[in-house]
């Protein structure tokens, strides 16, 4: 049953890295608006139901950003352009 659990585990593994890869845009702007790891993790863990180790999300932060900078680029692009514009309206 060993051999089970490892199969379970892995496909859990693998939907989070494909949930994680969905919300790297946001997770990008967050890191840029230097949200510590620990938040980072504990958010991921506690409102989106993750179940990931600090060291995995740094992980797959890495591997996601580099994979898909362009769309985290524009991610931060909007963020900044929208509090830009928030603050124009205050």
């Amino acid at each position: 049953s060993e051999k089970m659990k490892v199969v379970i585990r892995t496909t859990k593994d693998m939907t989070q890295k494909k949930a994680f890869e969905k919300l790297i845009p946001y997770l990008y702007v967050l890191r840029k608006k230097n949200c510590s790891w620990a938040q980072i993790t504990t958010l991921l863990n506690e409102k989106c139901g993750f179940d990931l180790q600090l060291g995995t999300v740094r992980t797959y932060f890495g591997e996601m950003a580099k994979k898909h900078t362009d769309i985290c680029q524009s991610a931060m692009e909007k963020y900044i352009f929208d509090a830009a514009e928030k603050k124009r309206k205050e």
